[in-house]
């Protein structure tokens, strides 16, 4: 039988302060993160000081 794992909590921690601490080192560029499961449910969404709700909405969209 098939069993694929999912995504938890603490992946989805690490891989976002990874993606943040990227981020940080262009702070002119602000980003906003989603992080989802395999089934595409949001664990994470964090949008950086100065990133606008377009930048929200398609790191939604990118990750779904």
């Amino acid at each position: 039988m098939y069993r694929a794992e999912n995504l938890g909590m603490k992946e989805a921690k690490t891989a976002l302060e990874a993606v943040l601490e990227e981020a940080a080192k262009e702070p002119a560029q602000p980003v906003a993160v989603a992080i989802v499961d395999k089934a595409g449910e949001l664990i994470y969404l964090v949008r950086m000081d100065g990133a606008n709700s377009f930048n929200r909405i398609m790191a939604i969209r990118k990750a779904a």
